[in-house]
């Protein structure tokens, strides 16, 4: 019986390390190819574009008004400019915003305040709103706990010269990645995403995510690819594999930052990373199917699953831990019956 036991075990053990290696053999290739890869430079013009910046807010009334501050210094024509708040806090919030609606609105500024009373859809709900009233025909979008530079549209909308991109993604920075331990680690996995993983997935032609935040959107291309959907907790990820299904394509732009507040304490981290882990596990199940019958190539098809796999890795390291102690144990008692 404990060699049946024993076999089942090692069996487990055996498909979750094999998993693990998989898993940190591909990052080690991102990383590897990535030193050897020839920076691309982006072709930039200067062409006008009618922009509708969306704010998808909710309940964030200690760090938005801070958005709403670089918001007002964003450096772009007015008659080009549109101001989305898509407020659907139920605190005090939605007071803050209606100041700035006042402000913005008194100044000549071409602003919308879309408050609904049912949140449907989540943020989706809110972005699919803001999209069908939205004048701009480019979409930029910043949550609120992020800070953009006031040249951030500048820098970013001249590389929209390809017909077939459909959007831009900015880098994330941390102006508090010091406040303590859990944002440190924070820093250090999020900046290995977008240093390597965002990096190298580019430069090699790779699926890229969209990050919900601080990048910029063709309007047609999120219609092209279905629009703003809520049956995942990812929304950004979603949307972004279903662009690139249909033929369009994300840029990353590494050199343009934009700094941001991290989660500081364990409940805030705590809901964040349940998001992020069931929605890319909801992505996943979504669209797994469409990246293999899709036309994307081998090498595309690989990375686009084990990125829309990543969150299982905490999984099989889970099970892989739980099948150790087992083996532990029916080692210990293998020796002993050899000893005796």
């Amino acid at each position: 019986m404990n060699q049946i036991i024993g076999a089942v075990f090692d069996i487990l053990y055996l498909i979750t390390v094999s998993l693990t290696t998989l898993y940190c053999f591909y990052n080690f290739v991102l990383a590897l190819l990535l030193l050897f890869s020839k920076k691309q430079h982006q072709v930039k013009t200067n062409s006008s574009f009618k922009v509708t910046i969306q704010l998808p807010i909710y309940n964030e009334k200690n760090v938005v008004g801070s958005l709403f501050e670089h918001i007002d210094r964003i450096s772009y024509p007015n008659d080009l400019l549109e101001i989305q708040i898509l407020d659907d806090s139920t605190d005090g919030c939605l007071e803050i915003s209606k100041k700035w609606l006042t402000k913005w609105r008194n100044e000549g500024r071409a602003v919308q305040l879309l408050h609904r009373q049912e949140r449907k859809g989540y943020k989706a709900g809110a972005l699919a709103a803001g999209l069908s009233a939205a004048k701009g025909d480019y979409i930029c979008i910043f949550d609120a706990d992020f800070k953009p530079d006031p040249h951030f549209l500048k820098h970013v909308l001249p590389v929209f010269t390809d017909a077939t991109t459909a959007a831009v993604q900015a880098r994330w920075t941390f102006v508090n990645q010091d406040q303590n331990l859990l944002t440190l680690l924070q820093t250090l996995q999020l900046n290995i995403h977008f240093a390597i993983e965002q990096r190298a997935r580019y430069f090699l032609h790779l699926p890229l995510q969209f990050n919900g935040t601080c990048g910029i959107w063709r309007k047609t291309a999120i219609q092209d690819a279905g629009g703003w959907q809520a049956d995942t907790l990812t929304e950004d990820l979603d949307l972004s594999y279903r662009a690139q299904l249909s033929g369009w394509k994300i840029i990353y732009l590494n050199d343009v930052f934009v700094p941001g507040e991290l989660p500081s304490d364990l409940r805030s981290l705590r809901l964040q990373q349940h998001r992020w882990m069931k929605g890319g596990a909801e992505t996943a199940k979504k669209l797994i199917h469409r990246v293999w019958s899709g036309n994307f190539n081998i090498a595309q098809k690989i990375s686009a699953s084990l990125h829309l796999l990543s969150s299982s890795i905490y999984l099989v390291m889970f099970l892989m831990s739980i099948a150790t102690l087992p083996l532990l144990f029916l080692k210990a008692q293998v020796n002993r019956m050899e000893a005796g």
